[in-house]
C-alpha cells in the first residue's frame, strides 16, 4: 500500500513539473524543427547555437519527466549540458564535433536517385517524387543551418567567441553554477523511471497535439514552414509521427499497448488493423458501429471477404501503392452486416516489419455514403438543369421562328376578311333589295365572318404572346416610353372590355383624376387587358369585376378583382411562370384556350417599368391581381 501511495505521489510530481515546463518545451521543440530543416536561416550566430543546445536539453527534460525512455544514453540532455559547460571553459572543439555529427548521414545522393526512379517508373509516382524532393529540401536546409553555425564560430577570435558564449549561456540559464544544479536535478526522484499509464498517455497527447500548436504559432508569426499544417484528426500526422517514431521503443511495451488500445477503442472512425494477407487483427468500436460485426466476430476473418469490398481501381493496384509508397487513400464500396452498401473514405498505412513485430496494414474508414449520394444527386440535378436550359433555349428559338411564320398568314387572313366584310356591307345597303332567302343568307354570312374575325383576333393574341416571349428571351424587347396618363389608359381598356362583354358588369373605381407615369402606354394597356380578360374568363357571368386605381405615396396602384374560385398559396407563386396554366380551373366564359404566357409577360412588362406586381387571393373568395408604377419624375412631366 505504501509503495502504491509513493508511486502515485511521484507521478503527480512529474506531471506538475511538466506543466511548468510545457510552454518552454513547445518553444524549444519548434526551434529544433526549424534548425533541422523546416526553415533556412540567413545567419546562425553563436547565440543561436547555444539556444540549440539549450532546446535539446529542454526536450530531454520533458522525456525524463514523462518517462519516455528507460535508455537515457539515447538522449542529448546531459551531453548538451556538458558541451555548454566546456564551451565556457574554451573547449570549442567538442561543440564543433557535435555539430559535425549532426551533418553526417544527410544522404542527398540517395534521395536524388530515388526521385529519379519515382519519375521514370510507369505510372510515375508524382506524389512520392514530391515527398522525396521535399525531404531533400529539408535536409539541405538543415545542412545550411549547421554550416552557418560552424561558419559563425570560425569567424570569431577565441576571445570574442568566449564572450558571446558566456552572454548567451547567462541568457538561457546555463552558467557553470546553474549547470551543476541542473545536473543534480537529473538525479532527482522526479527524473527516475516510473511505468505508469498516466505518464504514457500524457506524452502521447502532447506529441500528437503540440506539433500542430507549434505550427499554428509559427505560421501566425509569419515564419514560413515547409511541412503542411495538419489537424490532430489527420491520420497521417506527419509532425507527430516524426516526433514519436521511437515512442514504442522508448516506453514500456505493456503500458504503450494499453494506452494505444484504449485510444483506438474510443476512436469514432472505423480503425482496422490487418495483416498483409488481409486477416483482421484489430477491430475497434468504430468498426463495430459502422459495419455491425462485433470484435469477436471479425477478428481472424479476411477483411475483404467479410466486407465484400469493391475497389474502384483494383485490389492489386491498391496493394502496389501500399508497397511502394507506404500509404494509400481513396474510396471503397463495402457491405455492412445488415446488407447495406456503404461508400467509405479509406486511408491505409503500411507498417513494415520490425524486430519481433510482423508487418501490418492500418486501415481507417469513414462512412461518406450520404455525402456521395448527395454529390451524385447534385450532379444529376445540375445535368437536368443544363438539359432544361438547353431545351428552353431551343424552344425559345423555335417559338421565335414559328411566331414570325404564323404572323404573315394571319395578317393576310385578316386583310382578306376585312375586304369580305366591306363587300358584304355594300350588299346590305338599305337601297339594295333582296328576297327574304337572300337576305337571310347574307345575315348568316355576316355572322360567320364575325366568328372568323374573333378567332383570328384570338390567334393573333397568341402569336403576339409568342413574339413577346421570343423578344424577351433574346433581349430584343423594347419599350416606347413617354409621359402618359395611367387613368386614361385603364379607363380605355375598361370601355373596350365592356363592349366585348356587354353582358358583364365591370365597375370602375378611382378618386384620382390624373396619374402621370413614364411608360409605354400600349404595353401597360396590355397588362390591364390581360388582368381583365382573366377576371372575366374565370368568374361566373352574374358576378361583377371591380377595377381600381389608387395613389400610394410615390406610386400608383391598379388592381382587378374577380369573385372566381381563388388561388392557393402555391398557385399564387406559380401563376407568374412561363407556360403555367391551372389545369383544374375551369373557364366560366369565353375560350379556355391559352399558352399560359399572359401573366409572365405582364410581370416582365411591369418590372421593366420599375414597378411591382402581385396577387392577393383566398380559395373560394376570388382574386385580386395588382401592379404599381412610379409617378413620372419631374423632368418627364
Amino acid at each position: 500500500m505504501e509503495e502504491a501511495i509513493v508511486r502515485t505521489a511521484l507521478v503527480t510530481q512529474k506531471l506538475e513539473a511538466f506543466e511548468r515546463l510545457q510552454s518552454e518545451f513547445e518553444a524549444s521543440l519548434g526551434f529544433i524543427q526549424d534548425v533541422h530543416g523546416q526553415q533556412r536561416f540567413s545567419a546562425f550566430p553563436v547565440a543561436e547555437t547555444v539556444h540549440y543546445l539549450h532546446a535539446l536539453w529542454i526536450c530531454a527534460c520533458k522525456d525524463h519527466l514523462l518517462n519516455v525512455s528507460t535508455h537515457s544514453r539515447r538522449y542529448e540532455g546531459n551531453t548538451c549540458l556538458g558541451l555548454l559547460q566546456g564551451w565556457q571553459e574554451g573547449k570549442t572543439a567538442a561543440v564543433v564535433a557535435f555539430l559535425e555529427r549532426k551533418l553526417d548521414g544527410l544522404a542527398f545522393a540517395g534521395l536524388t536517385r530515388k526521385i529519379e526512379t519515382a519519375a521514370t517508373v510507369l505510372p510515375p509516382h508524382e506524389d512520392l517524387a514530391q515527398r522525396l524532393a521535399h525531404g531533400r529540401l529539408v535536409l539541405l536546409n538543415r545542412r545550411m543551418n549547421l554550416l552557418r553555425a560552424l561558419d559563425a564560430i570560425f569567424a570569431l577570435s577565441e576571445h570574442d567567441l568566449l564572450q558571446e558564449v558566456h552572454a548567451a549561456s547567462v541568457y538561457y540559464g546555463h552558467t557553470p553554477q546553474q549547470i551543476e544544479q541542473q545536473r543534480a536535478e537529473q538525479d532527482d526522484v522526479r527524473s527516475s523511471s516510473v511505468l505508469h499509464p498516466l505518464l504514457a498517455q500524457r506524452n502521447m497527447v502532447v506529441m500528437n497535439t503540440i506539433g500542430t500548436h507549434v505550427i499554428t504559432q509559427q505560421v501566425a508569426g509569419g515564419r514560413a514552414r515547409f511541412w503542411r499544417a495538419v489537424t490532430p484528426t489527420d491520420p497521417s500526422r506527419p509532425f507527430a509521427e516524426y516526433l514519436m517514431r521511437t515512442y514504442q521503443e522508448q516506453t514500456s511495451r505493456s503500458q504503450n499497448v494499453q494506452v494505444q488500445g484504449d485510444l483506438l477503442a474510443q476512436a469514432h472512425d472505423a480503425i482496422i488493423i490487418h495483416s498483409p494477407d488481409d486477416r483482421i487483427l484489430v477491430w475497434n468500436q468504430g468498426a463495430t458501429a459502422l459495419y455491425g460485426w462485433t470484435e469477436q466476430e471479425a477478428i481472424g476473418k479476411d477483411i475483404h471477404t467479410l466486407l465484400q469490398t469493391c475497389f474502384y481501381a483494383s485490389r492489386e493496384a491498391v496493394a502496389l501503392v501500399l508497397a511502394t509508397r507506404g500509404h494509400w487513400q481513396g474510396q471503397l464500396t463495402q457491405t455492412s452486416h445488415d446488407g447495406k452498401r456503404l461508400i467509405v473514405e479509406s486511408r491505409q498505412i503500411f507498417v513494415p516489419a520490425k524486430a519481433g513485430q510482423a508487418a501490418v496494414i492500418v486501415e481507417m474508414n469513414q462512412d461518406v455514403t450520404e455525402r456521395e449520394q448527395f454529390l451524385q444527386e447534385q450532379a444529376e440535378a445540375k445535368a437536368r438543369e443544363l438539359a432544361l436550359q438547353e431545351t428552353a433555349r431551343q424552344m425559345d428559338a423555335f417559338l421565335g421562328i414559328a411566331s414570325h411564320e404564323l404572323k404573315t398568314p394571319l395578317t393576310s387572313m385578316k386583310g382578306n376578311l376585312q375586304l369580305a366584310q366591306l363587300q358584304l356591307t355594300h350588299l346590305q345597303q338599305p337601297e339594295t333589295t333582296f328576297d327574304e332567302t337572300m337576305a337571310q343568307a347574307l345575315t348568316t354570312v355576316r355572322s360567320l365572318l364575325d366568328r372568323v374575325e374573333r378567332q383570328i383576333k384570338r390567334q393573333n393574341r397568341l402569336v403576339n404572346d409568342l413574339l413577346d416571349i421570343s423578344r424577351i428571351q433574346t433581349n430584343q424587347f423594347t419599350l416606347q416610353r413617354t409621359r402618359c396618363d395611367l387613368v386614361r389608359i385603364v379607363c380605355e381598356v375598361v370601355e373596350d372590355q365592356r363592349i366585348l362583354a356587354p353582358t358583364r358588369t365591370i365597375r370602375w373605381h378611382t378618386l384620382v383624376s390624373q396619374a402621370e407615369v413614364w411608360a409605354d402606354a400600349d404595353r401597360v394597356g396590355q397588362v390591364v387587358n390581360n388582368y381583365l380578360s382573366n377576371a372575366l374568363k374565370y368568374s361566373e357571368a352574374g358576378t361583377p369585376i371591380d377595377v381600381r386605381l389608387e395613389q400610394e405615396e410615390t406610386m400608383v396602384r391598379v388592381s382587378v378583382h374577380n369573385q372566381g374560385p381563388g388561388l392557393s398559396e402555391t398557385q399564387q407563386q406559380q401563376v407568374w411562370k412561363k407556360f403555367y396554366r391551372i389545369g383544374e380551373m375551369e373557364a366560366k366564359s369565353g375560350s379556355g384556350m391559352g399558352l399560359g404566357l399572359g401573366l409572365y409577360i405582364s410581370q416582365t412588362l411591369i418590372e421593366r417599368h420599375d414597378g411591382r406586381i402581385g396577387v392577393e387571393s383566398t380559395p373560394g373568395e376570388g382574386s385580386t391581381f395588382w401592379f404599381t408604377l412610379p409617378f413620372a419624375p419631374l423632368e418627364h412631366i
